[in-house]
């Protein structure tokens, strides 16, 4: 069950399932908080962009029932929070937690340590086009098997072109296309928040018209488009202006870019270029949203430089060099030479005595390998992060799944963010911060009762100290707990508590309204 996980995951993990203390184990079979909790003499930053204040939040049932100097609730249990942080619960805009649905017994994944341990208190699931269709059947899955983290749903278009087209790689016709959309309008009448797509993993065959065609489904419900561009690197500018025709042509509907990017070097330093094309967008009325991790890093194995499997060598190496020599390669993961781990392609290569592209191939061929490349700029990086309708995302997975995707962000994006840009670089205010990673995704789902904290809003609150949050942000290391977290409160219940997961499991399924 622990595989893949550090040793001090596990440990953590292990003990936490096994022996939780009394108290915790009755709040988790419960699935309730204690009735009243006072998070006493913390600085609040309550989601609006509004500077902190020093009070105390006191929590009944599921919801905050006031803000305060000095509350006095007698009876309540009393948690110091003094010198810390205390805020709405992060929002984490662009996540594949859902895909623990296969793994319903496992302790592990419905506790989704990866999210909650870094402060968050609802995931947005769906993504890139995947995932459960049928949003009925989906919510009853999440009703049997709760987690410890608010699942909210796109409709997936691959999803829906799966159910009618099959995976054969041809354009769908008229009747198919009907068939899809009325799969996305059923999806939107049972509570999903939009649309989302994976263009750049599929082929031509997808064409402009067809996204269209199921994104006018979402019109009707106040819902949005949330996509992974169709190219993220040389033509990102021609694949951004075709998701902004996607949601004007489809009524207008809100648009939100999925980890945005200028992602290899050619496009370098000209992300001021890409957000023109997008507050061009604003200006004639449309909302274009987009989300950020907290890294400038990519993750690749050899399907990533050859996904058609054709082995052309200077096809390969035309691929490698969108971010190589620019940007060093570095192993993170080969099974067959572990005494490649920790060195950078070209070492490996001359090791080899042959080019990139052969030793990617020759790896590839003895059981495979990972590389983790410098992609981005911080530069870049810095200015889609000042952009005011830019958030933060981890692009995370199930803690119990991320075996498969060996990335630090799954489990570290939120720390890390506020670690470095917040706390060591200074690129926006503890204020900006907070509302980047709450209040914003809010407004851009449309949910009334999460992302601030004020009396009557759901109690989804993140506690955690300035001073020391901090993440790993090493693909070697992928699997390590943030520190500086002190308490993740979902519905009022304390999931996270000082490192330590409690059990409970109160995450809803979050259904649009």
């Amino acid at each position: 069950m622990f595989l893949g996980f550090s040793s001090e995951v596990v440990s953590a993990l292990a003990a936490v399932v096994i022996c939780l203390g009394a108290a915790q184990a009755a709040l988790a079979d419960e699935g309730t908080a204690p009735s009243r909790v006072v998070f006493r003499g913390g600085t609040v930053y309550d989601g609006t962009g509004a500077a902190g204040v020093k009070a105390d939040v006191l929590v009944e049932g599921d919801a905050i029932a006031a803000i305060g100097r000095d509350i006095k609730a007698d009876g309540a249990t009393v948690l110091d929070a003094t010198g810390l942080v205390v805020c709405p619960g992060f929002i984490d805009v662009h996540n594949h937690t859902h895909e623990g649905l296969n793994t319903p017994d496992d302790p592990v994944a419905r506790q989704v340590p990866s999210s909650v341990g870094q402060g968050v208190t609802t995931v947005v699931v769906g993504m890139d086009g995947s995932g459960e269709i049928d949003m009925v059947k989906y919510a009853e899955k999440i009703t049997k098997n709760p987690r410890s983290v608010n699942i909210a749903r796109l409709a997936g278009h691959s999803a829906a072109r799966r159910a009618v087209v099959g995976r054969e790689q041809r354009p769908a016709t008229p009747e198919e296309l009907a068939k899809m959309a009325a799969l996305v309008d059923a999806a939107m009448k049972n509570g999903a928040f939009g649309l989302s797509s994976g263009l750049e993993y599929l082929g031509d065959y997808v064409t402009t018209e067809e996204v269209i065609a199921l994104a006018k489904s979402v019109a009707p419900y106040g819902g949005y488009y949330e996509t992974h561009l169709r190219n993220e690197d040389i033509t990102v500018f021609e694949a951004t202006q075709e998701a902004i025709r996607i949601c004007r042509e489809a009524g207008g509907i809100g648009l939100s870019i999925s980890h945005i990017k200028v992602g290899s070097y050619e496009v370098w330093h000209r992300a001021g270029k890409l957000l023109k094309i997008i507050d061009d967008a604003r200006a004639e009325g449309l909302k274009v949203y987009a989300n950020w991790r907290s890294s400038i890093q990519w993750a690749s194995d050899l399907r990533g430089f050859d996904p058609d499997n054709k082995r052309d060598l200077g096809a390969i190496d035309r691929e490698i060099r969108k971010y190589y020599p620019n940007a060093e390669a570095y192993c993170f993961e080969c099974s067959a030479h572990p005494e490649f781990v920790g060195q950078t392609l070209d070492k490996i290569a001359a090791s080899m005595k042959v080019t990139p592209a052969e030793a990617l191939v020759k790896i590839w061929d003895s059981g495979g390998a990972r590389f983790e490349y410098n992609a981005m700029t911080w530069e870049d990086k810095k200015t889609f992060l000042l952009d005011p309708y830019c958030m933060v995302s981890s692009d995370g997975a199930d803690g119990a799944l991320s075996k498969g995707r060996k990335d630090p962000m799954i489990w570290s994006c939120f720390p890390i963010f506020f670690d470095r840009m917040v706390r060591e670089w200074r690129w926006v205010p503890m204020e900006t911060a907070v509302y980047k990673c709450t209040g914003l995704p809010a407004e851009m789902l449309g949910l009334k009762d999460r992302g601030r904290l004020a009396p009557g809003m759901k109690a989804d609150i993140a506690v955690f100290d300035p001073k020391t949050i901090a993440g790993e942000e090493h693909w070697d290391k992928f699997d390590t707990l943030p520190t500086g977290i002190a308490y993740t409160v979902v519905n009022g219940v304390i999931v996270m508590d000082h490192g330590k997961h409690t059990g409970a499991l109160p995450g809803r399924m979050l259904l649009r309204k």
